[in-house]
């Protein structure tokens, strides 16, 4: 009878001091206004921030010689991405999709041969190279943008 009775007590004691940490946080949260599922979704972002800044993004590299025809466009990606590289011209038009899809990390280089989707030169000007990458398992994303100039 006594160790039933030893037994109810610790478990009494250890359901009454999860409950004491769990108003804690709920206490904490009414504080401030929010409820305790905001305050879980700001744990949750804090923990993707965490893990996307041990993300170390080079910057997007290009050729810059205006009288070559082709360009080596050069990234670096730390970790798998789904990635989106692509040339506009200056009024936000696609001219070409140089990478799309699923790239593993590490250096990669891409040619642009200065040519449309229709393989047609394109006429002298600026135009922007367009650069998204995704992680995967992560909601954060990397975009850059740069300009290029043509001249053939």
């Amino acid at each position: 009878m006594v160790k039933i009775v030893l037994w109810k007590f610790l478990i009494f004691m250890f359901v009454s001091q999860s409950l004491l940490s769990q108003e804690k946080v709920d206490t904490a949260a009414m504080k401030k206004g929010k409820s305790i599922h905001e305050v879980e979704w700001e744990k949750h972002e804090k923990m993707q921030s965490e893990k996307n800044s041990q993300f170390e993004w080079a910057p997007l590299q290009i050729d810059q010689d205006p009288f070559n025809s082709k360009r080596n466009i050069q990234y670096y990606l730390p970790i798998t991405c789904n990635v989106a590289l692509g040339v506009f011209d200056i009024s936000g038009k696609k001219i070409r999709t140089l990478v799309q899809g699923s790239i593993s990390s590490g250096e990669h280089r891409v040619i642009w041969d200065c040519r449309n989707d229709s393989h047609q030169l394109v006429p002298n000007g600026i135009y922007i190279v367009i650069f998204n990458a995704a992680p995967e398992d992560s909601l954060n994303s990397h975009q850059e943008a740069k300009k290029i100039l043509v001249i053939q």
